[in-house]
């Protein structure tokens, strides 16, 4: 089953009464779920949560370094600011704001709990500041390595539900 919501209505409810805290209110924000993701949305920012149990150890998927061996529940597949590159980025804390928005409707639906584990898949960057920059502040700590070569090579990140919705609400 696939579902699209908008901020407007939508069968007589509203983005507002689908959330009940205020700072998840994104104008125009658009939401694709399905059975296994949700997708959303709005002023050029996109993130998309892929819920899967996926288990992580040294080998597996490539990785040839991984701290320890873990279950994680739901992926963080998407995250931008500026999805289109030939529009203008997104207002600063809308791509937060989706994750967090994501996160919420996910854990309203008992799809997942604030035990739940949340792996990345972070982009080589110069002394890791695309992680220092981005994922350490939501909570994630990197947990494998793709290559040897720490300096570039792709990171396996995690984190909690529970750790990334705390940094929702001090953010």
């Amino acid at each position: 089953m696939l579902l699209l919501l908008t901020g407007g209505a939508l069968f007589g409810w509203t983005f507002h009464d689908f959330v009940d805290d205020d700072m998840y209110e994104i104008p125009g924000v658009k939401i694709i779920r399905d059975s296994n993701y949700i997708e959303l949305t709005a002023n050029n920012a996109k993130v998309v949560l892929v819920i899967q149990n996926e288990y992580w150890r040294t080998s597996r998927y490539g990785y040839s370094l991984i701290r320890r061996n873990f279950e994680s529940n739901i992926r963080l597949a998407a995250i931008y600011a500026r999805h289109d590159e030939t529009k203008e980025r997104a207002p600063t804390g809308i791509a937060r704001k989706l994750y967090c928005h994501g996160l919420r409707i996910l854990l309203n639906e008992n799809v997942i709990s604030n035990e739940s584990i949340i792996v990345a898949e972070a982009d080589p960057s110069k002394d890791d500041s695309l992680i220092n920059k981005v994922y350490r502040p939501m909570g994630f700590v990197i947990e494998g390595i793709i290559k040897s070569d720490p300096d570039n090579s792709q990171k396996l990140i995690a984190t909690t539900v529970g750790e990334t919705l705390q940094w929702c609400k001090e953010r």
